[in-house]
């Protein structure tokens, strides 16, 4: 059983890294991601992960989100990734594996720091046991000095 099921969304960070757009492209939809723990503890997908056939240009993205449903739902985490694969079909592909997210300090195997939000299916303790999840709003997340690497901020919907 996964740790965690859901919707990969491609798209962009703004550039303090925290804000999330995903793209808009005919032909585009998100598509189900699994990732589970694997022996050295990190989180990786553990299916290929294949979008459809573009059936315009796509913009350039640099940057994944994993979502609670195919369209809508709530945005779980997103970080950025350095590579982009797009074969000759215009297809972007994610080989099992490929996605290696380090938990307690959050982090991407491209090196991008992951961004947490909530709500969550399963709450932050069942996903990520050693994380110290503390409940803020907005505001008070926005008014941190710095934000401590090994704490998940949960910042509940309006």
């Amino acid at each position: 059983m996964a740790a965690l099921n859901g919707f990969l969304a491609l798209g962009t960070l703004n550039a303090a890294g925290t804000i999330f757009t995903e793209i808009i492209a005919s032909g585009y939809a998100r598509q189900p991601i699994a990732l589970e723990p694997d022996k050295t503890d990190d989180v990786i997908n553990t299916a290929k992960i294949e979008f459809p056939a573009a059936l315009a240009d796509w913009p350039a993205f640099n940057a994944y989100a994993v979502f609670t449903a195919v369209s809508a739902g709530a945005q779980i985490m997103a970080w950025g990734t350095k590579q982009e694969r797009i074969d000759r079909r215009g297809r972007h592909i994610v080989p099992a594996g490929d996605i290696r997210l380090e938990f307690p300090v959050p982090r991407a195997n491209s090196g991008s720091a992951i961004i947490m939000s909530g709500p969550l299916v399963r709450s932050p303790q069942q996903l990520f046991a050693s994380l110290n999840v503390v409940e803020v709003s907005q505001a008070e997340y926005d008014a941190l000095g710095s934000k401590d690497a090994r704490t998940l901020y949960v910042i509940p919907e309006a």
